[in-house]
């Protein structure tokens, strides 16, 4: 089976992926690029604005997909964050 590398960026690090993954399809490729992304979603701060993205490379470099989510969030007048 090949192997598909993943890169990341939260907005605030990137991680480039050397060890890589087996996956059987480009349909493995895409569910494992969406569940860093949710992840890094998921760690990404309440309020403000982020771009999260995924890029997963074949084992000659070339992108197999891009993942990319524009995050924003802002508090209303009455929130409280204290």
């Amino acid at each position: 089976m090949p192997r598909y590398f993943f890169d990341t960026d939260d907005g605030d690090r990137v991680y480039r992926d050397d060890d890589g993954t087996t996956l059987a399809s480009v349909h493995e490729v895409i569910d494992e690029a969406r569940k860093l992304t949710f992840d890094l979603f998921y760690g990404s701060p309440t309020v403000g604005r982020t771009i999260i993205a995924c890029v997963a490379r074949d084992e000659a470099g070339g992108i197999v997909y891009r993942l990319m989510m524009d995050v924003s969030g802002e508090t209303g007048p009455r929130a409280d964050l204290g």
